[in-house]
């Protein structure tokens, strides 16, 4: 029975950390397509975007 637990757990994990990658992925997809002044209205550079989304995960 603790086996089917850890299995389980793991899984959810696995399914967390997925689901977190897909999440960040997005938002790099949708700050990169905007224009720099966009992105300057946010305090952000292009260069600055990977960094951005790092910290909010």
């Amino acid at each position: 029975m603790a086996h089917a637990n850890k299995t389980q757990s793991g899984r959810r994990n696995f399914f967390a950390t997925l689901g977190r990658a897909v999440d960040a992925h997005l938002e790099f997809e949708r700050l990169n397509n905007m224009n720099d002044e966009s992105l300057a209205a946010m305090n952000l550079t292009r260069d600055q975007i990977p960094q951005h989304i790092i910290a909010r995960l």
